[in-house]
Formats: C-alpha cells, sequence, structure tokens
C-alpha cells in the first residue's frame, strides 16, 4: 500500500499466490477491496478500502486497487466553487454512501476557485491544496479535508498524545537525518525569455545567516516567485528530521500525522515529525508486516506570522 500527501489516491498492490483453485473470473475491475492488517495481539485494522483498478492476464495474479478518490477523478463538475463552504460544494459529487469531514477550524470558511467549471473534482481539491493549503485525501468511505497548519501549530503539537517510535523498539532500520534550523533566506529567479523579463521572489528570515538561490523555468510573476520561494523555505529550512524509518505493522501510521521520534544512540533525533508519505507492505510467505513511514518538514514559525 502507498499512501502520500503529494499523491490523492492511494494505491494498493496484492499478488496472490499460484494457485490454480483461484477462480480470476470472480475477480472484476470495479469490485470493491478492503484490506485488513495486523497482528493477534493488536487485531486486525482496515488498511485500505476502494476498487479494483487492474487485474493482471497472467499468474502469478496481481491485482491493483485504487481508494475512493480515483472515482472523483472522473467526475467533472457543474459549477465552479465560489465563496460557498467545502461541505457544501462537495456533497453534490460526492455519494450518498460516502461521508465528507471538514476540520472544525475550516468547515465554516468559505473558498473560490476560478476556471473549474468542466474540470474534474480532483482538479479542485488539487487547486485547493495549491491556492489555498487545504489537504484532501479518503480514509475508508470519507473524504477529509484540513488545512494542517491551522490543525497542527507549535502549541497544539505539545499536547497531543503521539505514537512513538524509537531505536530501542519499533524502529527496525533509521534512515533518519537531522535538519536543525538555521535563519534562512530564499531567493527565487524566473526569467522569461519571450518578454525579456527576470521575475524574482524572495521568502525567509529578515536577519537571515545563510542564503540559497534557485533559477526556475516556467514562473510568470513575482507573485508566483515569491510563492515558490515560500514553498522551498518550507522544505528546507526548518528544524527537523529528514528521510524515512522502517516499523512493524503496529501502530498504523497514516500520513499527514505527528509521530515521535525517541532516539538513545542520538539524542538529536528527539523530535516530534510529521508524516509526509507511508508505504505499508505485509509479505506472507516471510510472515511480514511492515512501515517505510517518510517525514519531512512543516513550517509553522513562518505560515502563522
Amino acid at each position: 500500500l502507498s499512501s502520500s500527501m503529494t499523491s490523492p489516491i492511494d494505491v494498493l498492490t496484492v499478488e496472490l499466490p499460484q494457485n490454480k483453485k483461484i477462480d480470476r473470473s470472480k475477480i472484476k475491475k470495479g469490485d470493491k477491496i478492503e484490506w485488513h492488517a495486523g497482528y493477534r495481539e493488536s487485531g486486525l485494522i482496515k488498511e485500505f478500502e476502494g476498487e479494483i483498478f487492474s487485474i493482471s492476464p497472467k499468474l502469478p495474479l496481481e491485482i491493483v486497487a485504487k481508494d475512493y478518490m480515483y472515482n472523483l477523478q472522473g467526475i467533472n463538475l457543474k459549477n465552479s466553487l465560489n465563496k460557498k463552504t467545502l461541505k457544501s460544494f462537495l456533497k453534490e459529487y460526492v455519494s450518498g454512501n460516502m461521508e465528507i469531514k471538514v476540520d472544525p477550524l475550516i468547515e465554516n470558511e468559505k473558498f473560490s476557485i476560478k476556471k473549474g467549471y468542466r474540470r474534474s473534482v480532483v482538479w479542485t481539491l488539487l487547486q485547493l491544496k495549491k491556492q489555498k493549503k487545504v489537504q484532501s485525501f479518503f480514509k475508508g468511505r470519507t473524504l477529509h479535508l484540513q488545512d494542517p497548519f491551522k490543525k497542527f501549530t507549535a502549541g497544539t503539537i505539545a499536547g497531543l498524545e503521539l505514537d512513538e517510535f524509537g531505536d530501542a523498539y519499533k524502529i527496525i532500520e533509521d534512515n533518519l537525518q537531522v535538519q536543525e534550523e538555521v535563519e534562512t533566506r530564499i531567493i527565487v529567479n524566473s526569467y522569461n525569455a519571450k518578454r525579456g523579463i527576470l521575475y524574482k521572489g524572495k521568502y525567509g528570515e529578515s536577519s537571515w545567516k545563510r542564503q540559497k538561490e534557485y533559477d526556475i523555468d516556467g514562473l510568470s510573476s513575482n507573485s508566483e516567485c515569491n510563492k515558490k520561494a515560500k514553498k522551498l523555505y518550507q522544505e528546507t529550512a526548518g528544524n527537523s528530521l529528514l528521510g524515512s524509518f522502517t516499523t512493524f505493522g503496529y501502530p498504523s501510521v497514516s500520513h499527514s500525522k505527528f509521530v515521535k521520534i525517541k532516539s538513545i544512540e542520538e539524542p538529536t533525533k528527539n523530535k516530534n515529525v510529521f508524516v509526509k508519505k507511508v508505504e505499508k507492505t505485509f509479505d506472507a510467505a516471510n510472515a511480514t508486516y511492515r512501515q517505510i513511514v517518510h517525514v519531512g518538514l512543516i513550517s509553522f514559525k513562518q505560515e502563522n506570522r
């Protein structure tokens, strides 16, 4: 299972054993599929729900399934999102047996996304993420929408009960690297050859000690350069851990949440980190269940000014 905050659709790949008793004709594209995994002590947890997208023509039989976000990719909007709450706008396109859950911090906020008419629902959700920082993802039959910069602040994280992973327990393989926060300014340049104009943008600390400069093609204004500089700042200038770690299948980890790292060997890694991607693998032959958890930066210092 691959689940990421950078990709709107979760993808499950299942390889069934070579067994002639498996009737392939009973497995069809579009069939509903669920994956439950866990241990005897913790019980099974539903990790995925969606529909079969493709089936391999030969044995061993491989099934690829996608979550319900994929269905919204094929539904076009009748109207653009214009000064409406997210739930009131999306309820027309999300079927009755599914739920829309908008974080209370943004549920009454009215949003507008231009040029959405006849584009897909997923296009609008991606624009919400790009323009308004609103994330969207499915968990089971529920479409979740949240703004992580509003949902998670430095204060709220301190009060959360986070799943803890340490090098003395739970972490099987550690590929995490410490990135200490340095006062940084990001500069973005973009040259428009047709107009002969150099656009510039910047973002970061006014008392910067380190400056990073990027030349990026395709930006068409100083405003776009400023937005790109802000995004690069969030990805490169915070105080956090970067990389990934491998752990057992429990506790179940999902993206867009925080977990706590506790290291005895390297105390500098003792941080609360934001999960950006999770890959889950159950190996029946070796009876192993593993999660590869990818973490990254989310900068509250700049976002909450």
